[in-house]
Formats: C-alpha cells, sequence, structure tokens
C-alpha cells in the first residue's frame, strides 16, 4: 500500500490499498506512528486557487446582498424570501398608487413600521443600490483574481 497523502486542507488523509481501492480517513483517526510517512498534499496551483477565491467571493456577495437593511432608522431583514415580498408589495402597491390603511413592514425585531407607498419604494431602492454597489464589488474582485499571476495576488484580494 502507499503512503498517508494528506488532503489540501490537511483534516483527511487517503492512500492506495494494494488491492487497489482508496481509503480516506480523518487525519484525528489515524495512528500517529502512520502520519510520520505521509506525505503532504500537493499545492494548490494557481488556477485552484482562483477558482476558490472566486468562489468566496461569490459567498461573500450573496451574504451582502441579503444582510439586514437599516432604513427608516430601523433595522429590516432583506434575506430572499423577503425580497420577494417587498418585490411583490411594490408592485402591487405601484399599480393602485397608495399602500393600503394602515398598512406596515415588519422590521428585523418583528416590529409593524408604518410605510407610505413612497416610503415602501424607498426601502426596495435602498435594497436595490445595494445589490448593485455589491455586484460591482463582486466584479471587481473577480476581474482582480483573474488577472493575477500570483497566488499571492489572488490570496491578497479580499472582499
Amino acid at each position: 500500500m502507499t503512503p498517508w497523502k494528506y488532503s489540501a486542507d490537511g483534516a483527511s488523509a487517503s492512500r492506495t490499498l494494494d488491492n487497489g481501492s482508496i481509503e480516506s480517513r480523518r487525519v484525528s483517526a489515524i495512528p500517529a506512528s502512520e502520519l510520520a510517512t505521509a506525505i503532504p498534499a500537493d499545492p494548490p496551483t494557481l488556477t485552484d486557487m482562483q477558482a476558490t477565491r472566486i468562489a468566496l467571493m461569490e459567498a461573500e456577495y450573496q451574504a451582502a446582498i441579503t444582510a439586514p437593511v437599516v432604513y427608516m432608522s430601523t433595522t429590516f431583514q432583506a434575506d430572499r424570501d423577503s425580497q420577494i415580498l417587498l418585490d411583490q408589495a411594490i408592485s402591487i402597491y405601484t399599480r393602485q398608487g397608495m399602500t393600503p390603511a394602515g398598512f406596515w413592514w415588519k422590521d428585523a425585531a418583528n416590529v409593524h413600521v408604518a410605510m407610505t407607498l413612497a416610503q415602501l419604494q424607498g426601502f426596495g431602492d435602498a435594497i436595490a443600490s445595494r445589490v448593485w454597489s455589491s455586484f460591482q464589488t463582486l466584479d471587481a474582485r473577480k476581474a482582480a483574481i483573474r488577472a493575477a499571476t500570483t497566488v499571492a495576488q489572488v490570496q491578497g484580494v479580499v472582499w
């Protein structure tokens, strides 16, 4: 059988057994005497690092566009479901020309916050503005990652 070879994250290792099958285990489950001869993981290539960093930037983008929004001196949820409901409410009430009497939107603490149509539209505009600026940030970060010629340059790109 071959010696253990660490995974890229160092949390696990694998080896090829005499019968050709591959055995993988968490490092904590491998005896120290066997790990003493383990082979380090292959260093990631520039292309690997770029793909990993772009995936990280895309995750940061998703977090940014769904984070709570401060509007009208309170914090509102802005997750995907909240954005869909808000879009629907803006569309319907814009066609009607106003929100119903006593209309409110719940803030992040589930407190009813009274809103006019203009305020509701302003809330939507606040989210749309953040989505646009976050997309611009994502686009710039991805361009920088793709233009990087070293792993250090890739790792230097942060949200």
